[in-house]
């Protein structure tokens, strides 16, 4: 099952576990994610954060 880290705002896709590298070096943690981008989002420019585990969602897709 693939990991996207998402922006809450733009809904832009800051990670995606099935991208090259990500296959080759492992899924970065959610602090990795944050600063390789610099601690905004790139497209829309809003703060990212660590979200509190209410705010994580959770989506199964079947048959794709």
């Amino acid at each position: 099952m693939p990991i996207r880290y998402v922006c809450s705002r733009c809904g832009h896709v800051l990670m995606d576990s099935e991208a090259p590298t990500c296959r080759r070096f492992g899924i970065p943690s959610v602090s990795e994610v944050i600063s390789v981008n610099e601690g905004r989002c790139p497209r829309c420019g809003k703060p990212l954060r660590i979200p509190d585990p209410s705010e994580v969602v959770v989506e199964v897709h079947h048959g794709e």
